[in-house]
């Protein structure tokens, strides 16, 4: 049986994108150094995320990239959250 050679080219962003998400990402380092609650989720990222709308995606497994829980509140690390803004930026 062959193996598929999938090829995965990176994604160009346009200048502007890239530099917002630099700037959330300083925005996000300097507020969360730890990581960002699920509750305050809209309000650092601008409303691009909803709190509920994460939860969902977290159950089906599709949520943001390395998640963990303290306390009982569910925390985003700020990387992930760039990643999860960069892998569904559409042009």
């Amino acid at each position: 049986m062959k193996s598929k050679s999938i090829s995965i080219t990176p994604r160009i962003l346009p200048i502007e994108a890239e530099e917002s998400i630099k700037a959330l990402l300083e925005k996000l380092k300097k507020e969360y150094p730890c990581g960002v609650p699920r509750k305050y989720i809209g309000k650092a990222t601008g409303g691009m995320y909803h709190p509920r709308t994460q939860a969902n995606r977290d159950s089906l497994g599709s949520g943001i990239p390395g998640r963990f829980k303290h306390r009982g509140q569910t925390i985003y690390p700020v990387k992930g959250i760039i990643s999860d803004v960069r892998a569904n930026l559409s042009a």
